[in-house]
C-alpha cells in the first residue's frame, strides 16, 4: 500500500491550474491503488484527461495525458514534488512520448464508455 494522500493533493492542484473549478468537481478525483494497473478518465472541453499511476524511483507518480479533438496533446507527469506539462505532438522534449509510451503499456486503457463527467455544466 502507498499513502497517495500527499500525490492526490499535487494532482488536484495540476487540475485546479489548467481546469476552471467553477464548472469542476476536482475533488471528486480520487487515487487508488487500481490506478496501478488501469486507467481513468474524465471529460474536458472539446476531449479528456486521462491519467494512471506508475512507479519511478520507487514513488508513485501520475502520468496524466489531456487530449482534444483539437490536435492537443499534453503529457504531465505528477509527483509529490509538482508536475510538469510537455506537448509530445509539437516537438516531443527529450522523449516525454516514448516516456509516457512506455508506462501506459502497462495498465489497460480506459473504455471510452466509462468516460467520468465531473463538470456541473452539461455539454
Amino acid at each position: 500500500m502507498h499513502d497517495l494522500k500527499r500525490l492526490e493533493e499535487k494532482f488536484h492542484e495540476y487540475l485546479r491550474a489548467r481546469l476552471d473549478e467553477n464548472y469542476f468537481r476536482i475533488d471528486e478525483i480520487k487515487l487508488t491503488e487500481d490506478l496501478f494497473s488501469q486507467q481513468e478518465a474524465f471529460y474536458m472541453p472539446f476531449g479528456w484527461i486521462s491519467y494512471f499511476l506508475a512507479m519511478e524511483d520507487g514513488r508513485p507518480v501520475v502520468y496524466a495525458n489531456a487530449c482534444s479533438r483539437m490536435d492537443l496533446d499534453v503529457v504531465a507527469f505528477i509527483d509529490e514534488d509538482g508536475f510538469e506539462d510537455y506537448d509530445v505532438w509539437d516537438s516531443d522534449p527529450e522523449g516525454m512520448g516514448a516516456r509516457y509510451a512506455s508506462q501506459a503499456r502497462k495498465v489497460k486503457r480506459f473504455n471510452y464508455d466509462d468516460l467520468k463527467f465531473i463538470s456541473d455544466v452539461e455539454r
